[in-house]
């Protein structure tokens, strides 16, 4: 029976032929907000991750197992867990203005998203915040805080449905056709 939907973060999804995962792997999401990161000539990363949420550990296995960082061309120097409660993220943040950090892939909610923006411009830094399209917020998107293509960046998730150029996509439109030949689909 096919499974249609699930974990971002599990290697499972992505690799028995009769699950489809809903979104792109966490690691793809972080080597496109890498790419864009690099493609504004901010190399030097940081990765940050929640530890209240288990997600936040899985995404942290990915990227550390799969070098999604790497592979959109950042170099990692920092890497730490922090907490979704913590009221302020001025230490993260002075850290990785002494280690020269250009862009933050921070796993964070929304609320604490905005939160290290304005404590790292408390003192004087404004590094590029990037995160999985999963934490946009409306908060996120009007706070003056994120204004700016250089300001901040998410990796989309979505699984492109209406597209065949993969084989994973080709397999789930051969399933919809055995399975549900009624459903429209853009696969011809």
């Amino acid at each position: 029976i096919p499974w249609v939907g699930g974990d971002d973060f599990d290697p499972t999804m992505y690799t028995t032929p009769y699950m489809f995962p809903n979104n792109t792997p966490v690691r793809y999401q972080d080597a496109t907000a890498a790419a864009y990161a690099t493609s504004l000539g901010k190399t030097t990363a940081a990765a940050w991750w929640c530890i209240e949420a288990y997600v936040c550990q899985r995404a942290q296995e990915s990227d550390d197992k799969n070098g999604g960082l790497a592979s959109g061309g950042s170099k990692v120097v920092m890497n730490v867990s922090v907490s979704l409660t913590q009221p302020s993220y001025l230490s993260q943040c002075s850290t990785a203005k002494s280690k020269g950090v250009q862009f933050i892939l921070a796993h964070l909610d929304g609320a604490s998203f905005i939160r290290a923006k304005r404590d790292c411009a408390q003192i004087g830094y404004n590094p590029m915040i990037c995160n999985v399209s999963g934490a946009i917020t409306p908060q996120l998107l009007t706070t003056d805080l994120t204004k700016g293509p250089d300001s901040v960046c998410f990796g989309v998730s979505s699984f492109p449905w209406w597209a065949s150029e993969t084989p994973m996509q080709k397999a789930f439109h051969d399933a919809i056709a055995e399975f549900a030949p009624d459903t429209p689909s853009t696969y011809e």
